[in-house]
C-alpha cells in the first residue's frame, strides 16, 4: 500500500496550526511522565511540531523520520529528519533514543511486529515508546477506523500479545472516549479547531469540554488506545 496517497500536503493542511501544536504539547505531557530530555524520534513525524515543541520547549535532541518532506515545518532542524519509509529504522544505531513516540502509525504498516521490534532495537534499556493506534473494539466511531488506509486493526489484548512476544512490557494505557472523533465532528461542522484545542487561549469556549474528554478512560473501548512501552529486561536475560 502507498501510505503517501493518504498523508499528502492537503492532508497536512486540514490540520490548523493551533490543533497540531496542542496536538504535540498532549503528546509530550505523555513523553514527560517518563523522561525530561534525551533523544526523541517522532515515527511518522508529520508536520515536525513534535520535533520543534520537545526541542524548543523541553530541551530533547529531537529526530524525526517520515515520508513527506514537504509536510515538514520551517524551523523544523531537517538534518535530523530522514524522508523514507517509516519502518526504515535500520539508520538507526542500537540503543540509541530514550523516547520513540509512534501515534497513529502501526495500524499503516505491513508488518507491525516488526516495527515494533525495530524500535526495540533503537531504544535505550531505560527508554519508553509512547503509542496510539485506533481502537477497533472502540463503541463509537467506527468509521473513522475501518478506513482503506489501516491495513492493520488493534485492540488492547493483540497490542499486548506483540509487546509479550518482544520482550516489551506496557506501563501505562489508556483507552480515550471520543477525541479525535470530537475534533473531527466539529471541524465537519465549521467550528474553529482553536475554540476546540488550544489551551493557552482563554476565548478557546470548548477546550475544557475537550479536555473533559480527554481524561475519560473507558477501559479498552475508546477511539484509540494510548499505550507507554518499556522493555522487559527480564526477559532479556
Amino acid at each position: 500500500m502507498d501510505i503517501k496517497k493518504y498523508y499528502t500536503n492537503e492532508y497536512v493542511k486540514e490540520m490548523e496550526d493551533d490543533y497540531r501544536s496542542n496536538y504535540a504539547e498532549r503528546i509530550l505531557r505523555q513523553v514527560r511522565k517518563h523522561k525530561d530530555s534525551g533523544k526523541l524520534l517522532d515515527l511518522g513525524c508529520g508536520s515536525g511540531m513534535v520535533m520543534k515543541l520537545a526541542e524548543e520547549k523541553y530541551g530533547f535532541e529531537s529526530y524525526g523520520i517520515d515520508i513527506n518532506e514537504a509536510m515538514i515545518f520551517k524551523g523544523v532542524k531537517k538534518d535530523r529528519v530522514i524522508i523514507d519509509e517509516i519502518t526504515d529504522l535500520y539508520q538507526y544505531k542500537d540503543k540509541f533514543f530514550d523516547v520513540i513516540v509512534a501515534t497513529n502509525i502501526i495500524e499503516h504498516v505491513q508488518v507491525p511486529a516488526e516495527t515494533l521490534e525495530n524500535m526495540k532495537r533503537i531504544l535505550k534499556d531505560d527508554g519508553v515508546i509512547v503509542i496510539s493506534v485506533p481502537n477497533i473494539d472502540a463503541w463509537i466511531g467506527k468509521d473513522e477506523i475501518v478506513t482503506e488506509g489501516h491495513i492493520n486493526y488493534f485492540n488492547y489484548n493483540s497490542l499486548k500479545a506483540h509487546c509479550d512476544r518482544l520482550g516489551l512490557r506496557i506501563v501505562y494505557k489508556k483507552s480515550r472516549l471520543i477525541t479525535a472523533f470530537l475534533f473531527r465532528l466539529f471541524r465537519k461542522h465549521n467550528v474553529s479547531c482553536t475554540n476546540i484545542c488550544n489551551p493557552n487561549k482563554k476565548e478557546g469556549k470548548l477546550n475544557k469540554l475537550y479536555d473533559l474528554v480527554e481524561k475519560i478512560d473507558i477501559t479498552n473501548r475508546g477511539i484509540d488506545l494510548q499505550l507507554h512501552i518499556k522493555k522487559d529486561l527480564k526477559w532479556e536475560n
